[in-house]
């Protein structure tokens, strides 16, 4: 027998061994790996069947899970229906046929806030959010008779308001306060390589408080610098179920276009108030409340491109975003307004439609 093979025989054994234990622990591996992938892949129902899984797609922190803020400006523009407060022509008034321009308030741009804050729970993905926006803008809008032209009143009173007594000059100031609060329940979670779907439902609440002033002066009613003023209020409080849809599709490198879809029915009560005040004499002057309770539909839209990025080996998560956005609340504007002598009170209905440019910062972590 050759003894240099027996002097190598226990080296080869324990090489082959040795090989056998590694082979042996990379096929473990795989396996676990491959274990692995199919969980994430495959999913068992409530109804104890199996299905694909959708990949979350919200922020995959190293956790699995964490707290997120934001916080963001918005420049917006709030316009609401039923705001008219007086017509008038080049040519004085006094005989058909009549031409008139109806004047309404000249809207402004004002810069609203919004916050928001929710925690990303490592069960299947889900989010808690709670949102928070704030707006307050004034606007106004004024008329003048000029030399040979007219200016009749809009609201209030019927005798200053007929097409044959006219004032001098009008203005009216309007002005809106905004508070918002979303409460809702979603999951961020691919339908393709390039698109993301965040659908969710929830509680909306919203305070409105809306007010317009308008004072009318001089003219064939109003003598010399005698005024009549009247003041509108319509404050609503709401609440109802909200649902969204927000869809991320993505182009590459961290940014990716955003296109986000919500509604919601508020049932909530309006507080409505109607003054009139007249200089010339104070038994016309009068009152009247308009309180009722009424269901308010609304919806919104935004559009924009946003960009993330992960921090701190993916402990933390940082989004930028910039869009345009609308929302519109139906019968919002319960203005009332009074037609003395007829004992007649017209009320409002009017629409309020916002819309403005967003920019915002999300981290979460």
């Amino acid at each position: 027998m050759n003894i240099n093979l027996l002097k190598k025989l226990p080296v080869a054994v324990v090489a082959l061994v040795s090989s056998s234990a590694f082979a042996g622990m990379d096929m473990d591996s795989r396996v676990s790996n491959v274990e692995s992938h199919i969980k994430q892949a495959v999913t068992i129902t409530e109804n104890n069947t199996y299905g694909a899984r959708n990949a979350d797609g919200a922020p995959q922190l190293t956790a699995g899970y964490g707290w997120y803020v934001g916080i963001g400006a918005d420049y917006t523009q709030a316009r609401l229906t039923g705001t008219e407060f007086a017509y008038t022509s080049s040519n004085a008034v006094g005989a058909f046929p009549f031409e008139g321009t109806l004047q309404d308030i000249h809207y402004s741009w004002d810069w609203g806030l919004h916050l928001v804050g929710g925690y990303i729970f490592a069960h299947d993905g889900f989010d808690l959010g709670l949102g928070y926006n704030y707006l307050n803008t004034s606007s106004s809008g004024s008329a003048v008779s000029g030399l040979a032209g007219s200016v009749v009143a809009s609201r209030g009173d019927a005798d200053l308001g007929s097409w044959d007594n006219t004032c001098n000059e009008a203005k009216s100031n309007f002005s809106m306060t905004m508070n918002t609060l979303d409460l809702s329940v979603g999951r961020d979670y691919f339908v393709s390589r390039y698109l993301s779907l965040r659908p969710s439902f929830g509680l909306l609440s919203a305070w409105f408080d809306l007010e317009q002033n308008t004072a009318y002066t001089g003219g064939t009613t109003l003598t010399g610098n005698s005024s009549f003023y009247v003041d509108d209020e319509s404050n609503f409080w709401g609440l109802g179920p909200d649902i969204a849809i927000n869809t991320k599709w993505f182009i590459g490198e961290g940014f990716s276009f955003f296109a986000n879809g919500s509604t919601a029915l508020l049932y909530g009560r309006y507080d409505v108030t109607h003054d009139e005040n007249n200089t010339i004499s104070a038994s016309d002057n009068f009152e009247i409340n308009g309180d009722i309770h009424k269901i308010s539909p609304m919806f919104g839209l935004m559009l924009g491109m946003a960009y993330e990025t992960y921090l701190d080996n993916n402990k933390q998560h940082l989004g930028l975003r910039l869009g345009y956005n609308v929302d519109y609340y139906f019968n919002l504007n319960q203005m009332v307004t009074a037609v003395g002598s007829n004992n007649q009170v017209i009320r409002n209905n009017g629409n309020l439609g916002m819309q403005g440019v967003t920019f915002d910062l999300t981290w979460a972590f």
